[in-house]
């Protein structure tokens, strides 16, 4: 076991996958070979696991080994409608637990944009305010309803960022903040040629990165998705 290290992001991480698979604290204990009490100071980035630990961790709670370089956890898989009585190990309010369809890997860009744009305090008081563990959006399968997505958009719009010059350059930022997450383009030019490049390979226009969701058809906004 390493020194405590009260700066490791690895506890939240190993907190929002042992809830996603709803196993209590005992059960993952047993699984990694430490004491209750130890798997505790670990979700509370009080103590960081070894090597071998995290990769019984990993083989445990179903998630990629790699999780520790990303910070996220992504486990590839299919998304399904949920509804009030699926539970994926966290409580969610009802306001956005019903008709559940939309992950976290999707709206991530969002939230970091949001979190980058608007007044920390006033983001983390939101956050606060609708009753969702914060580790709940480490889990890029985690499902919530797109009544959150509305609830995020209204933050913005309420901050005074409601102008439609604003909202465009949201829209845009939304596309291009995945290729900043990957590392993927040396310069913001080359970012936006690649977010072009995409949208032609899935038959959109490029100006598509400067239009509204409400613009599109059904089929163009899967499209826009992909």
């Amino acid at each position: 076991m390493n020194e405590p290290h009260p700066a490791s992001s690895l506890g939240p991480i190993m907190k929002a996958a042992r809830k996603f698979k709803k196993f209590n604290q005992a059960d993952v204990a047993q699984a990694i070979g430490c004491s209750q009490s130890a798997l505790s100071k670990m979700e509370h980035s009080l103590l960081t696991p070894s090597a071998p630990q995290w990769f019984l961790f990993s083989r445990f709670t179903a998630i990629p080994p790699e999780t520790i370089e990303t910070g996220i956890i992504d486990r590839h898989s299919k998304v399904s409608l949920n509804d009030a009585s699926v539970s994926l190990g966290y409580k969610l309010p009802k306001r956005y637990r019903l008709n559940r369809a939309q992950k976290v890997r999707e709206i991530y860009p969002l939230l970091i944009y949001l979190e980058k744009k608007i007044d920390a305090e006033a983001y983390t008081e939101f956050m606060r305010s609708i009753g969702v563990d914060s580790e709940f959006f480490l889990d890029f399968d985690n499902i919530i309803s797109y009544q959150f997505v509305i609830d995020l958009i209204n933050l913005f719009s309420r901050l005074g960022h409601d102008s439609l010059k604003q909202i465009q350059d949201m829209v845009e930022d939304m596309l291009l903040e995945p290729l900043y997450i990957h590392k993927i383009g040396r310069t913001n030019s080359e970012r936006k040629k690649r977010v072009e490049y995409l949208l032609n390979a899935v038959g959109m226009p490029a100006d598509s990165a400067q239009r509204y969701a409400h613009n599109f058809s059904g089929g163009q906004r899967q499209r826009n998705v992909i």
